[in-house]
C-alpha cells in the first residue's frame, strides 16, 4: 500500500462505495484522483476529508423525533425484532397489551419513517422478578400482571429498546444515541409522575450490561442473561446522562 495513495479498490473499500458509484463520482470530478485512467490513483488525505463530509452531510439530514408508538410503529417494530429474538411477542399480543395500558411504548422517527422504539411495561414485582430470572417469558405475561401508570408501587419491565438499522453506520450511531437518551429521559419522567418502586431489565448483551450498570442498575440474577434491577432514584441526573458507547 502507497502512503500517500489508494488504489481504486482501496478507496472504494475506505468510502464504503459501489464500483459504479465510485467511478461516477470520480468521473465527475467530486473525487479527486491523479494520473490516467489505466494508472489512475486516489490521494489518501482527499479520500478521508471526502468520507468525512459525506458523514457530516448525513448526518445534518436526520431530523428525529420521539412521539408516541402508533399501531403502524408496532407491526414495523415487531417485524424487526422477531428476526433476532425469538421470544419476541406477536403483534396481537402487543395489541392486547395497549387495550390495558395504551402508554407502553414511545417510537423515534425520522422524518415519518420509524427507526426505533422502547417499550416499558408496568407490572407487579413477582412478576417482574419471574422475568429477569428466567422463570417466565414476555410471552407469558398474565394480563393480571399488567397495570396502568397510575396504579401504586408500580414495578416497570424494561421490554426492549429497538434500533431498526440502516446500511450507514453514522446514521445508525445518531439515532441510537438519540432513541438511548429519549428512552432514559422518559423513563425519568416516568418515576417523577407516578408511584414506580423500581425497574427490571435482561441484558442480551455485554453492551446491555455496560449501559445498565453505567445507568445504577445492580445485577439481581444470573443465568444466561443477567437480571438487573433499579430501585435508586436518589441521583436523577446519572439517568439523565448518555452512557458512551
Amino acid at each position: 500500500m502507497n502512503d500517500e495513495y489508494y488504489t481504486a479498490k482501496e478507496a472504494m473499500k475506505v468510502l464504503r462505495e459501489s464500483k459504479s458509484t465510485f467511478y461516477r463520482e470520480v468521473e465527475a470530478g467530486i473525487i479527486p484522483s491523479v494520473g490516467g485512467k489505466r494508472n489512475r490513483k486516489f490521494p489518501k488525505e482527499a479520500i478521508h476529508l471526502h468520507l468525512m463530509r459525506e458523514r457530516k452531510k448525513k448526518r445534518g439530514t436526520i431530523r428525529l423525533i420521539f412521539t408516541p408508538s402508533t399501531n403502524s410503529d408496532l407491526w414495523t417494530a415487531i417485524e424487526q425484532e422477531q428476526k433476532t429474538n425469538e421470544e419476541s411477542i406477536t403483534y396481537r399480543r402487543a395489541l392486547e397489551w395497549r387495550d390495558i395500558n395504551p402508554d407502553i411504548s414511545m417510537s423515534v422517527k425520522d422524518g415519518t419513517k420509524l427507526v426505533g422504539m422502547v417499550t416499558l411495561l408496568p407490572l407487579d414485582e413477582n412478576t417482574c422478578k419471574a422475568l429477569v430470572e428466567g422463570k417466565m417469558t414476555v410471552k407469558q405475561i398474565p394480563d393480571r400482571a399488567i397495570r396502568k401508570w397510575g396504579d401504586r408501587r408500580l414495578s416497570v419491565y424494561v421490554v426492549g429498546i429497538t434500533l431498526i438499522l440502516s446500511r450507514n453506520k453514522a446514521v445508525d450511531v445518531e439515532r441510537g444515541r438519540f432513541l438511548l437518551r429519549n428512552a432514559i429521559r422518559w423513563a425519568v419522567a416516568l418515576t417523577n409522575r407516578y408511584d414506580i418502586a423500581s425497574f427490571y431489565a435482561l441484558a442480551r448483551t455485554p453492551l446491555d450490561q455496560t449501559i445498565l450498570e453505567k445507568l445504577g442498575f445492580r445485577e439481581v440474577a444470573k443465568g444466561k442473561r443477567k437480571g438487573y434491577k433499579l430501585d435508586n432514584f436518589n441521583n436523577p441526573t446519572r439517568l439523565a446522562s448518555l452512557p458512551a458507547l
